[in-house]
């Protein structure tokens, strides 16, 4: 029996549509609000809009570090089975960003002037813009704490709660928006309260669904500690980087565009509908490792190396699918998309180089996310920085005279970082091959249990045959490792009785993960499997006669462990290694 990607492949796809629509969300919404304003207020208004965005992406920069933080950091608790201390990081999410946001908006409201002026180049922009940053700001702390709802749901596996969530703030925000435009003619004001009470209106359902008996993450008494906040903030550092990183781009870009192009306007025009496209593509280069991200996390803390690499090659072949059949698309539309923003220069070389780089702007994202998962923090922020300012600003320097090949900065901007970090990721595990804990040479995994036979990692269909076959299986890893006769026994009952009564239980399992493992003193094995969540070391609602197996497992085990995580059952039962210790 070897391992295989069903399991991983439902739970993967059951969660990426309803990520892809989360990540579309934000961009629906500000669409919404473009399209109500240019209606309503007129062109001023509009601009308003876009020159307020630095205070919102503030704002956005901070719900990523805080959620993105203590989400990693709760799935990696998660993997150890400690979900006190997976809690805990949700809870100090919440104490992170009321303090955050209330900071953000005190500090905000003193200077709303200033920063008014800042915006607004001090010209007639200036009511409009004041208005709007004057409610986003007394809105920072739930525009921050958004963030928090939409990872945690996706750790309590309820992927239908993030679609009705995005759900609720899409549609909440076009009633209000009409509201207080027309009806009710609050002007800028309506537009950006709007904003914030849909947000508001959102992360409610996501916070109460997260409050049900059935949660892990409810909220309790507890103090803020700054181990935490430490770690948050460092797991989250990349993804919040990123926007910053994003900003700087940004300009940078328009200021080589309109300095050193002979044709500046037009390519500026160009570059603008680019820009505006690329948008399009985050569905995809952000949803896509997003989805894989909590379970990367789940999988690297419980060392399930094997697993990470089926999960990294699924968001790959699906992450190339989806952004090629998006540049295809872009290259398909070239005419009329010059025809709809009335461009006189070809598009058809600008947008094959936007779709081409945003299969590689793929690649780099799932890359990222994998690094920050992993543990490997430095790397991770190296990287985002190089591929989402560094490179690309460097790529557009030295094109910036080579006329209609300067577009070809969306390629190489995307491709150089990952050529660098291969190149670096071959040196460090070179050099790590000095170490007893050699990394391999791409993704800089320590696959010290694999190579030492420490572990073994198995997928079974869910049928009475296949389970069979697994314990059978678990038995010769066992004699493998000199286990005494009792304990070898032990073993194969644990994973027959256990896996009868999840397939008794839970009818729609089809597949099965399974590990055996032999560490430190002490042997065991992990069960992981979708369907609902069911603790049969807790089932008070079975007769005696069903659950006496497992009774009679739970009085001989050292330790007994269930967990539901990313809508998977996983269980725990370890052994102690010697014969001594496991006397009756």
């Amino acid at each position: 029996m070897q391992q295989n990607n069903r399991l991983l492949r439902k739970e993967y796809l059951k969660v990426l549509f309803p990520i892809m629509f989360s990540v579309l969300g934000g961009t629906i919404n500000a669409l919404i609000d473009s399209v109500f304003v240019s209606w309503r207020i007129g062109e001023n208004g509009l601009s308003a809009v876009n020159v307020s965005m630095p205070v919102y992406l503030i704002l956005c920069t901070m719900g990523a570090l805080v959620s993105y933080g203590a989400a990693f950091l709760s799935a990696k608790a998660a993997g150890n089975n400690d979900m006190k201390k997976a809690s805990a990081l949700y809870h100090s999410s919440l104490l992170l960003g009321i303090l955050m946001g209330a900071l953000v908006m005190a500090l905000g409201l003193i200077f709303l002037e200033p920063v008014t002026a800042l915006l607004s180049q001090k010209t007639d922009l200036a009511s409009y813009v004041k208005d709007y940053c004057r409610v986003t700001l007394l809105g920072a702390i739930p525009f921050i704490l958004s963030y928090i709802p939409l990872n945690y749901l996706q750790l309590e596996g309820k992927e239908k709660n993030i679609s009705i969530s995005i759900a609720v703030m899409v549609i909440s925000d076009m009633v209000l928006d009409y509201v207080f435009l027309y009806p009710a003619n609050m002007g800028m004001t309506g537009v950006a309260l709007a904003s914030l009470l849909s947000i508001t209106l959102a992360s409610l359902y996501g916070f109460l669904v997260l409050q049900r008996k059935d949660s892990d993450y409810r909220l309790f008494s507890a103090p803020l500690r700054l181990s935490s906040v430490r770690r948050i903030l460092q797991y989250g550092s990349a993804q919040a980087l990123g926007n910053l990183y994003d900003a700087l781009k940004l300009f940078s870009i328009n200021s080589i565009i309109l300095k050193a192009m002979g044709q500046g306007r037009e390519s500026a025009a160009i570059w603008a509908v680019l820009n505006t496209l690329s948008e399009l593509s985050l569905i995809i280069s952000t949803g896509v490792p997003r989805t894989g991200a909590l379970m990367l996390s789940l999988y690297h803390s419980s060392r399930e190396n094997r697993r990470m690499r089926i999960l990294l090659k699924l968001e790959t072949r699906t992450g190339l699918i989806l952004s090629t059949v998006f540049a295809l698309g872009l290259c398909a539309l070239s005419r009329p998309l010059a025809s709809v923003y009335s461009l006189r220069e070809p598009m058809l070389f600008p947008l094959s180089c936007l779709g081409l780089g945003a299969i590689f702007v793929t690649l780099g994202s799932i890359l990222d996310v994998y690094l920050n998962a992993s543990g490997h923090i430095v790397l991770s922020n190296l990287q985002v920085a190089l591929r989402r300012l560094v490179f690309p600003v460097l790529s557009a320097i030295a094109l910036s005279r080579s006329g209609r090949f300067f577009w070809a900065f969306l390629v190489l901007g995307n491709l150089l970082p990952l050529i660098f970090y291969t190149i670096l990721a071959r040196v460090l595990s070179k050099r790590s091959r000095r170490t007893k804990r050699p990394l391999s040479p791409f993704f800089l995994m320590d696959d010290y249990l694999d190579r030492e036979h420490k572990v073994l990692d198995f997928s079974v269909p869910a049928n009475m045959e296949a389970v069979c076959g697994a314990s059978e299986q678990i038995r010769d890893f066992c004699a493998l490792h000199q286990m005494e006769r009792k304990l070898i026994m032990r073993l194969g009952l644990a994973i027959e009785e256990l896996l009868n009564v999840m397939l008794e239980k839970d009818p729609t399992i089809k597949d099965v993960d399974l590990r055996a493992f032999a560490l430190e003193g002490a042997a065991g094995i992990r069960i992981r499997c979708a369907g609902s969540r069911y603790n049969p070391f807790e089932d008070e609602d079975s007769d005696d006669d069903f659950l006496l197996g497992i009774h009679m497992l739970k009085k001989m085990a050292h330790a007994v462990n269930h967990t539901y995580t990313l809508g998977m059952n996983t269980i725990n039962i370890i052994f102690p290694f010697k014969e001594e210790q496991i006397q009756s």
